[in-house]
């Protein structure tokens, strides 16, 4: 083989390769163009949380939650917990834990959800973080409908997660461990 013939492979193969990571950012960088340039402001979350909404709010909406029984202390930073379960027959009781995120001026501009089941084991399967991100995207797509969610590449995150853009709200879904799925939800604006 000539050197002109490996040097043209070499090429060939650099142009691809930047032809196929540009056209997958694009997808992603275009999605969240559209979406802000809609105008269209989501600001709802889940459980009656918004962005927006005050610390001493947040708490408030949290002692309401917990009278109610809906919501209970929790294990991660003592974060609010929520069992999530099914009417379906045989289905796994899901632990949703609740951690906010606070701008500088005390006003809710993210939450990070994390789910896992409540039978976890290492070496049970049915309940490990690959089975529990399908219906944790499902129970998201029910609860904040909109756009559905692609796979992207993140900086920091190992696998490609999934995100989901509607209007001026991002979620990124992914697999924190073989136990854990984490759902990040934030402000774009």
């Amino acid at each position: 083989m000539s050197l002109i013939e490996i040097t043209r492979r070499i090429l060939i193969s650099f142009l691809f390769i930047q032809l196929t990571s540009c056209s997958f950012n694009s997808e992603y960088h275009n999605l969240v163009e559209s979406e802000i340039k809609k105008g269209e402001i989501n600001n709802n979350l889940i459980l009656g949380f918004s962005f927006g909404m005050t610390k001493q709010q947040y708490y408030d909406r949290c002692t309401i939650l917990n009278k109610n029984k809906i919501i209970t202390v929790g294990g991660y930073n003592f974060n609010p917990e929520q069992i999530l379960t099914s009417t379906e027959k045989n289905t796994k009781k899901i632990k949703m834990s609740i951690d906010p995120n606070f701008e500088e001026k005390k006003i809710i501009d993210g939450l990070e959800l994390r789910f896992n089941f409540l039978g976890w084991s290492n070496w049970n399967t049915d309940y490990q973080s690959s089975v529990l991100i399908n219906q944790v995207k499902d129970s998201l797509i029910s609860w904040l409908p909109g756009n559905d969610f692609i796979k992207v590449s993140i900086e920091g995150i190992n696998e490609k997660p999934l995100v989901k853009v509607d209007g001026n709200r991002r979620i990124v879904l992914y697999k924190l461990n073989s136990k854990d799925v984490i759902a990040k939800i934030n402000n774009l604006k």
